[in-house]
């Protein structure tokens, strides 16, 4: 996380989020970095299609005392969660993804038109 170098404060969005790993490291980043508790101050959010995934993302974002954490199901290309009031896209300080290597049914009629 040291290359991205978040904030406090700082709007964090992994869109596919997995088991939360790149959300986890930006907080213990912020949290070594400040020497101090900043679980309140922190903006995290993750979108993730696996069931089973996601419910670790959960666990994981409650279990590290990070209970504001906006994790939502879904498959962020096909169906995004996080839209603005006017339903674009929102936008985020910081994106940290890894592709979902492990999806086999992409939704290739929506994107390879």
């Amino acid at each position: 996380m040291g290359i991205l170098k978040p904030h406090q404060k700082d709007h964090i969005m992994d869109p596919t989020v997995g088991s939360g790993g790149f959300l986890l490291e930006a907080y213990n980043y912020l949290r070594n970095k400040s020497g101090e508790d900043i679980a309140k101050t922190l903006y995290l959010y993750g979108q993730e299609i696996n069931l089973g995934t996601f419910a670790i993302a959960k666990i994981n974002m409650f279990l590290h005392g990070l209970d504001s954490a906006d994790i939502r199901r879904g498959d962020t290309l096909a169906d995004p969660q996080f839209l603005s009031n006017t339903g674009n896209l929102q936008t985020f300080d910081i994106i940290a993804a890894n592709p979902p290597y492990s999806i086999k049914d992409w939704e290739y009629d929506i994107f390879c038109k």
